[in-house]
């Protein structure tokens, strides 16, 4: 993991970790700079509840991903663009996990699809201050982010103990354009499995937001 965006966001993780379990360690702060630290973080964010069960090369490369897709155009074009091969004259639901929130998101903030009725974020850390809400395109201004293009609904799904949806709540982030609706936040409980994507696709709200859709 490279010094800068990788790590902080690594630290951050750790910190939000520390605070619902203090055992798995001491504060990022005490832990100091450099490598072994870094390496340190990693080991004990992995026992935690919200990545108990991933594997430290996919982790790894995950947060990797995080910030080459805010960090890098390049990488950014090529994303968005597999998004939009994707997306149909049918397509009316979008749905993002974890990093996908931001791709989708950013996806519909630029081609505004008339189409997609509705945009469901599940675990997402679109509302991590610094390393993530502020570096996104549209850049929000004054402490606000810009509705995404002309969806009309948005369903955003978190639970407690995910620290990769560091933020739970991102309605105030991103208000409602004029009359519209706003973003409905959901908490659920994935039991064992907090950033799992099937706890999130099977929760309830995630399937009331797409019943009212479908």
């Amino acid at each position: 993991m490279e010094p800068g965006p990788e790590r902080d966001l690594l630290q951050t993780w750790y910190a939000a970790a520390v605070e619902q379990d203090p055992s798995l360690g001491p504060s990022p702060e005490a832990m100091g700079p450099g490598r072994v630290a870094a390496q340190a973080m990693l080991e004990r964010l992995l026992r935690c509840r919200t990545f108990a069960r991933v594997a430290r090369r996919g982790f790894i490369g995950n947060l990797k991903q995080v910030t080459a897709f805010l960090a890098k155009s390049d990488v950014k074009e090529q994303v968005l663009q597999r998004v939009a091969d994707e997306v149909t004259p049918d397509t009316r639901v979008i749905i993002g996990h974890s990093l996908g929130s931001v791709v989708v998101y950013e996806y519909i903030a630029r081609y505004r699809p008339p189409q997609v009725e509705l945009l469901v974020t599940l675990g997402s850390p679109l509302g991590i201050p610094n390393l993530v809400f502020e570096r996104l395109t549209p850049t929000p201004a004054g402490g606000v982010g810009a509705w995404p293009g002309e969806v009309a609904g948005w369903a955003n799904v978190a639970d407690p103990d995910d620290v990769v949806a560091l933020r739970k709540q991102l309605a105030s982030l991103f208000p409602a354009r004029d009359g519209g609706a706003g973003v409905e936040d959901h908490l659920v409980d994935n039991g064992d499995e907090p950033h799992a994507i099937s706890r999130y696709l099977n929760a309830e709200p995630t399937g009331a937001a797409l019943g009212r859709v479908l």
